[in-house]
């Protein structure tokens, strides 16, 4: 009996899959808003190589536009992007390489270290915001200023509390 109901739910579920094929939903906030981003950080590193910045990784830029929030441990960084502080600890220790950040004693956490921009960290992060504003000119151009406003309006409305 089980194996017969296996089976109907099998087809129940090839038959909703093919619905699904023949006539798609529109499209889900998840990948939209992920595309919006992919644009927006797209145009970041396009921006960043152009006024002569080395290439640096996706996670790599959210590091160093954290620390124009005031992000400055890996922990919160991670939190705050989604990411493992290992994740996050690979790419502080990548841009400690190419000069851009130094980890300095955490002054609240003897076992911590805090992350400081260098001179050059402070340049490209400069760069950076620079460029973030270009990027927002530009789609406000694209998509009409009151449209821009309207989206950053809601995407900086709270949420509340992921669903559970």
């Amino acid at each position: 009996m089980a194996r017969t109901n296996k089976r109907a739910k099998d087809n129940i579920t090839e038959e909703a899959f093919q619905k699904l094929l023949d006539s798609p939903p529109p499209a889900s906030l998840l990948p939209l808003t992920l595309n919006a981003f992919y644009w927006v950080d797209d145009s970041l590193q396009n921006l960043l190589k152009k006024n002569g910045w080395p290439n640096i990784t996706r996670l790599q830029s959210q590091v160093l536009t954290c620390i124009d929030y005031g992000l400055i441990r890996t922990a919160d960084i991670a939190r705050h992007g989604g990411v493992s502080r290992q994740v996050v600890n690979r790419s502080v220790n990548e841009l400690v390489n190419l000069g851009f950040l130094e980890l300095t004693p955490d002054p609240d956490d003897k076992r911590a270290k805090v992350i400081e921009p260098t001179e050059e960290g402070k340049r490209i992060v400069l760069c950076a915001l620079e460029s973030l504003n270009e990027i927002e000119k530009v789609l406000a151009e694209r998509i009409g200023a009151d449209k821009l406003k309207l989206l950053r309006d809601i995407l900086e409305m709270p949420r509340g509390a992921p669903l559970e």
